[in-house]
């Protein structure tokens, strides 16, 4: 029975045992069955924590005047000019509700 899900057995293309062209163990079937438990465990971890947006990552690369020959030199860019716009929101992880705190928010309008 355990021998029918061993992924670990060779096939003997020229020669056949019994009628089977492929030598199964129980400890290939053993090793199959752990491995799979394995791989479940974490594809289910992972499902999880991309479901619920676990631990984000968030990457930051700053290069400073790529182009340019002189490594001390650094363009600015006034980000008016170019229309330029970002915004920010933290929302709560479980109620999805936008969070505001009113010592440290502070809100600009320009017209």
């Amino acid at each position: 029975m355990l021998e029918r899900i061993d992924m670990f057995g060779a096939n003997l293309p020229m020669f056949n045992i019994e009628g089977r062209q492929k030598v199964s163990s129980v400890t290939g079937a053993i090793c199959t069955i752990m491995l799979m438990c394995i791989f479940l465990m974490y594809a289910s971890l992972k499902l999880v924590q991309m479901i619920t947006k676990h631990n984000p990552q968030i990457s930051e690369l700053i290069e400073t005047n790529f182009y340019s020959s002189d490594d001390n030199s650094v363009e600015r860019i006034n980000l008016d000019e170019i229309g330029f716009n970002l915004a920010f929101s933290v929302e709560g992880r479980k109620d999805r509700v936008r969070k505001d705190d009113a010592k440290y928010v502070k809100y600009v309008v320009r017209a």
